[in-house]
């Protein structure tokens, strides 16, 4: 099997047999009694001492070209042997014109560079007995859909690189996705299954339409999703080591969920993360170019911090950009014995650091680098335990940041799951951003040192999405639906307050003809009030049923439920290729994709609990087994 689907052979076929329709189909004999379906070669290209075509200097007209919709036989018959077809060699249906494709149940694989660039083909199902599925098989953006069995084992390296599916759904038995799978523009939906270890490099490479995702509880291993489209990501506690995410400009917030020990990830200035708490994790080492981004202010360190590495976070140092350095705030753990000297920029020495290092050990870390003369990072104010200012001034290395170097009372609060309004009220300040803030008060008593206090701040801003607000007119009432992360909304009609609806959605009854009402919606999430919509203004014209349009419920009908594998609507039909997004009980988005009418929607991979559909302004509620 391995031979006919990694590359093909420099003998493409042995024999040749008509189907039952009449198109003719080469075969290429693997034993005595298989056969791989192959392809007509009339001339070959090989390389020196090798068995394989060079296949990019064959001409197209050198071989057969299959097209139309072709159907292969389970058996085919040629010199009174009966020989059963098991593997589709490797390049056999590599940029031919075909319009469908029907391969029988005997087929337990699919060699390389099958079915890329086929123009005509926009669907595929591949026989349920398949295992192994080679690399680069899918690569057509005309290809919109793949539906897969579940005995498969191996995807190849790229095998969805720069097709059109707008849905993956990993088969089960499938461990470890390689690189650059599905690296596919069009991609918005990703269902991981339980007992998958490993993400590879790149394997989600440039996929600017997936926005979330769920990760299975088995995952170990997570890499895979340079410029993706992600909004948020959920790191399980089965994680140990996190690479990538690098470039994924709508990036906003990670949370690492369990003990973590190996992170060189979020690593471009184009993301949007700025905060990132990594108290769950138990990195040791903090390694250089992890955090290769210009956007981040604070970072909530792990008591496991052993050694931090040069350049961590990667900051540049460029001629007369003073102005643009941003400021970091960075609480140094107690167990932390070794900090490089440059760890916090990218260039040796850049003058334009800004910050504040907080150093909660009384003993100072080494400093494994050399110092040039003058005085290194002018703009960064260095905090050290109260009675500790002695013994960071006879350091050598420490030495150099005074008279930058201030003695403090250190104070934590971890405040979770504020409002800006509740700590501005609490505390006195009004932080814009999830993060770490420090407030120093000064000793009234001069013997004393003065005090810092350090917040921990994670700040809940719920908002609706203006684009997604819809209204149904049906003559006598108007009925708003709206998308959005609150677990409650207030409606406001003509800037009164009218309605608390746990929905995102409000039917208004006392509405009447040739009168304007303009509504706006507030979401509240964990009772922080969030962002009011814009203003959206509707009169209804007239009350001629002719023109009314119809009543949308706003309610879904789901079965079975609760769900175990696969999740369907009653009349189902009519929401066939329609997208839905399912979320959790605290409003967590952990499912998005488009309605399949036939499988309905796979929700194998979600925890047992309770969820919401949304779809067309609708809701349904469901469970899961």
């Amino acid at each position: 099997m391995t031979l006919f689907a990694q590359a093909p052979a420099l003998h493409t076929y042995d024999f040749s047999a008509v189907n039952a329709k009449g198109d003719t189909i080469y075969y290429l004999i693997t034993s005595p009694k298989t056969v791989a379906v192959s392809f007509r070669c009339d001339s070959a290209t090989s390389q020196p001492n090798s068995s394989y075509l060079i296949w990019y200097l064959l001409n197209p007209i050198q071989r057969n070209i299959y097209k139309g919709n072709l159907t292969v036989p389970e058996k085919v018959s040629w010199q009174s042997v009966e020989y059963r077809i098991t593997t589709v060699a490797a390049y056999t249906f590599y940029n031919v014109p075909l319009t469908s494709v029907s391969l029988p149940q005997s087929i337990d694989s699919i060699g390389n560079n099958n079915f890329s660039y086929c123009s005509g083909l926009k669907k595929l199902t591949l026989p349920d007995s398949v295992s192994y599925i080679g690399d680069k098989c899918f690569q057509s953006l005309d290809l919109e859909e793949v539906k897969m069995g579940d005995l498969i084992r191996h995807l190849g390296t790229g095998c969805f690189n720069n097709s059109g599916i707008r849905r993956f759904i990993c088969p089960p038995l499938i461990t470890k996705i390689n690189g650059s799978v599905v690296a596919c523009p069009n991609l918005s939906e990703v269902i991981l299954p339980e007992g998958l270890d490993t993400i590879d490099s790149y394997s989600f490479f440039t996929t600017p339409s997936l926005k979330n995702i769920c990760f299975p509880n088995t995952l170990v291993h997570l890499s895979g999703f340079n410029s993706s489209g992600l909004n948020k990501v959920m790191i399980p506690a089965s994680v140990r080591t996190v690479i990538g995410f690098s470039g994924c400009s709508d990036l906003h917030s990670v949370e690492f969920l369990g003990e973590t020990d190996s992170i060189v990830a979020f690593g471009e200035n184009d993301t949007n993360l700025h905060f990132l708490d990594l108290s769950a994790t138990r990195i040791r080492v903090w390694k250089t170019g992890s955090l290769f981004n210009k956007t981040m202010r604070s970072i909530i360190l792990p008591q496991s911090l052993k050694k931090i590495d040069p350049r961590v976070m990667g900051y540049y140092a460029c001629e007369n950009q003073a102005e643009h350095t941003p400021f970091f705030s960075l609480v140094i753990p107690k167990n932390v014995d070794s900090i490089d000297v440059n760890a916090w920029v990218n260039t040796y020495m850049d003058p334009f650091a800004k910050g504040e290092l907080i150093l909660k050990s009384s003993v100072p870390a080494t400093i494994p680098a050399s110092f040039r003369t003058d005085k290194p990072y002018p703009y960064v104010q260095v905090y050290v335990p109260c009675g500790s200012l002695e013994a960071y001034k006879s350091d050598k290395a420490w030495n150099y940041f005074y008279p930058n170097i201030r003695e403090v009372d250190m104070e934590e609060v971890i405040l979770d799951s504020l409002c800006e309004y509740q700590v501005q009220a609490k505390y006195g300040f009004l932080p814009d951003k999830s993060g770490v803030y420090t407030v120093v008060r000064s000793a009234a008593d001069s013997l004393h040192c003065d005090t810092l206090s350090i917040y921990y701040i994670k700040l809940f801003k719920s908002t609706v999405a203006d684009t997604s607000v819809q209204v149904y007119d049906d003559g006598t009432a108007f009925e708003w639906t709206w998308e959005g992360n609150g677990e409650e909304y207030d409606v406001l009609r003509n800037g009164d307050f009218v309605a608390s609806v746990q929905e995102p959605y409000y039917r208004d009854t006392a509405v009447e003809t040739g009168v304007q009402y303009c509504y706006n919606f507030i979401p509240y999430l964990n009772g922080c009030r969030g962002l009011k919509s814009q203003t959206n203004c509707y009169t209804r014209v007239q009350d001629d049923s002719s023109s009314v349009k119809t009543l949308q419920k706003h309610t879904l009908s789901l079965y079975p439920n609760p769900a175990k594998q696969s999740l369907f609507l009653t009349n189902g039909e009519r929401y066939d290729n329609t997208s839905y997004e399912i979320t959790d009980v605290t409003g967590r988005m952990v499912l998005q994709g488009s309605y399949n009418a036939t499988e309905g929607i796979r929700v194998s991979g979600l925890a047992k609990g309770v969820y919401l559909l949304r779809m067309e302004g609708k809701v349904g509620k469901f469970g899961k087994n």
